[in-house]
């Protein structure tokens, strides 16, 4: 599936990647260029503070929206628009940033302490201008954040930032508690359970099963298990429905499998999610084996799980021997 940029990514992949960024960054005033939802003018020219502040807005702002660009070096004006309506901010002339270098060293310093949470994700380059002895400009790009919402927490109301149009505003007390409360998530634990018998019934074909349960309040939705042997599973294949024999190769076992289970999982429901044979005495005088697990659901982070069993303890004897091991994200 091809990857979609954000507005504010073209934005600031259009400017870091012009053949002339300085002559890019001109015509932003000479055009007029408005500000918008995703980027924000300000000029090179501001104290310490003022530049602390700022900047813990913009990030806050920023992450909690679509994520923006924000371009040190340019002064606006609120103009309206040839079409009428509200006026908006607009670069009206350049007043570049005396040294490009220190004031991203700057932002770098305070951006730990900027927000809460800390936005991940942010870049910068600088453009400086030859005919004013190496002042210019500055271009940062604040992504949308994953972990809303993010508090701005050198400005001195140390509240909650969204973009609207051309202004970073406060958070509304409603919108906050709907994006975080209340919290329907689906949680999954899981289950492995090995089951044992003798050379006289399964000829050391050892049982693995694996279920899993929605511990959560929500509904756990295109719900996708992947499972992997002795080396870890990070990129899953949404077409392969099927696995293969978990076999000795060497001295251990590096064969991996993948399974899809499609039905929604309730909260508090219960399923099998995986199935197999493993001939354990091949396998145990050489290797502990290693699972890795991934659940994958719809509007959730991945959970992963992982264990080592060692099948070199057991005892192989007529008996059934249930082995529960139950393992929480």
């Amino acid at each position: 599936m091809a990857f979609m940029a954000t507005r504010a990514e073209a934005f600031f992949a259009r400017l870091r990647d012009a053949e002339d960024r300085l002559a890019a960054l001109k015509q932003l005033v000479t055009d007029k260029t408005a500000e918008t939802e995703f980027f924000e003018f300000k000029g090179g020219r501001i104290d310490e503070s003022t530049t602390k502040k700022y900047w813990s807005q913009a990030l806050s702002g920023f992450a909690n929206s679509e994520g923006g660009v924000l371009i040190f070096g340019i002064k606006t004006e609120r103009i309206v628009p040839p079409e009428g309506g509200r006026g908006l901010d607009t670069a009206t002339d350049v007043d570049l940033v005396p040294k490009p270098l220190q004031l991203i060293q700057l932002l770098k310093d305070i951006h730990l302490s900027a927000t809460s949470d800390v936005v991940s994700g942010v870049d910068y380059f600088p453009v400086s201008d030859p005919s004013e002895s190496g002042a210019g400009f500055v271009v940062c790009y604040v992504p949308e954040g994953k972990n809303k919402p993010y508090k701005a927490e050198l400005d001195t109301s140390r509240n909650y930032f969204q973009r609207v149009s051309d202004n970073f505003v406060f958070l509304s007390h409603s919108l906050i508690r709907s994006l975080f409360y209340p919290k329907s998530l689906a949680r999954f634990k899981l289950e492995i359970k090995i089951q044992q018998k003798g050379t006289a019934g399964l000829l050391n074909q050892t049982p693995i099963e694996v279920t899993y349960q929605n511990e959560g309040n929500a509904t756990a939705r295109d719900v996708m298990m992947v499972l992997s042997f002795n080396k870890p599973t990070v990129s899953p294949d949404y077409h392969s429905i099927d696995y293969r024999r978990i076999e000795p190769h060497g001295m251990g076992v590096v064969e991996s499998f993948r399974t899809i289970i499609h039905p929604p999982l309730h909260p508090g429901d219960k399923t099998r999610a995986f199935y197999t044979l493993i001939d354990i005495s091949k396998i145990a005088k050489y290797v502990d084996l290693k699972l890795w697990v991934i659940v994958y659901a719809a509007d959730m982070e991945p959970t992963k799980f992982q264990h080592h069993f060692n099948f070199g303890q057991f005892e192989y004897t007529d008996n059934y021997d249930l082995i529960p091991v139950e393992l929480f994200s």
